[in-house]
Parts: structure tokens; sequence; C-alpha cells
């Protein structure tokens, strides 16, 4: 058998802290908000009349900056959408990221909200009244005069059951 007590221990490593910002629910991670960094324009409809996904070809992105494309480019997609139109794009996205982070931020401060007052209202403690150093300290010995009392009681039980 292998003896483990030989062996020196390590001290834990935890996890970082993760430090949230208020205003930040979800960041996306691509850098292009055209074609979320695929190379093809998320919600061509916008910009062409009657696009049906399932018909028609799929639209590149040619925004400035964003080189996703590239990997379609000699596949014979379509590549009507003007650089400013990506960009256009881009931007109403970028614009719509901000207003739907605010939105889930405020949804979520209001559910916070309501949870406190929903706890606040099932606490047996009034309101406003925590408890101070000195009430911990008398709850500690109130706990450990019953833990003895309850001791005692079962040493004396367990007596009487010996005796007879």
């Amino acid at each position: 058998m292998v003896d483990l007590s030989s062996i020196p221990k390590l001290q834990r490593l935890r996890h970082p802290k993760v430090v949230q910002q208020e205003q930040q629910i979800y960041q996306p991670s691509w850098h292009c908000h055209c074609c979320r960094d695929s190379g093809l324009v998320i919600g061509p409809g916008k910009v062409i009349e009657g696009y049906q996904e399932m018909e028609d070809l799929p639209v590149l992105c040619n925004r400035p900056g964003c080189s996703a494309a590239s990997q379609w480019r000699q596949m014979g997609l379509d590549e009507r959408v003007s650089p400013e139109i990506c960009q256009l794009l881009h931007d109403f996205s970028v614009e719509d990221w901000k207003v739907t982070v605010k939105l889930q931020w405020s949804r979520a401060k209001q559910i916070a909200e309501q949870i406190a007052i929903l706890s606040q209202k099932k606490s047996l403690r009034p309101q406003g009244c925590e408890r101070t150093d000195n009430d911990e300290r008398e709850i500690q010995i109130r706990k450990e005069n019953v833990q003895a009392q309850l001791d005692t009681y079962g040493e004396n039980s367990t007596e009487k059951l010996i005796k007879s």
C-alpha cells in the first residue's frame, strides 16, 4: 500500500476573481458586427429587397478592415454589397448591441431589486435590524448552553440504560 503522508502538500490555487463591470452583461467576441467574423453578411434582407436565405446566394461582407470574407471569395457568392453599406450594417449592429445590453442590465437590476424586496418580506428579523458582535456572542453562548444540556441529557440516558 502506498503511503501518501510522505508526499508534500501543495497550497490551493483558486480561480481568479472576476471583476464584473456594471454595464457589461455580454460582450460579443467578434470584431465585425456586419458578418460576426463569418465573412457572410448577417441579415442581408436589410439591404437586398425580397432576400430569401434558402433561395438566394449568401452575401459576402466587404466592410473595410474585415478579412473574414477572404475564405469565401472564390466561391461565386454575392459581392454586390458595398463597403459603405457593410459599414452601415456594422454601425447599426453595434448600436443595437448597446441598446440590448442596456435593456438586459436594467432588467437584471429590476430582478435583483425584486428579490431583495421579497427576501426582506420573508425575513424574520425586522428591517434595519442587523446583529452586532455582542448579539453574535450572546447567541453563541446560548447555543453552547443548549448543547451542554443536550450532552448532559444524553449521558444520563446512557447511564440509565447501562444500569438496567
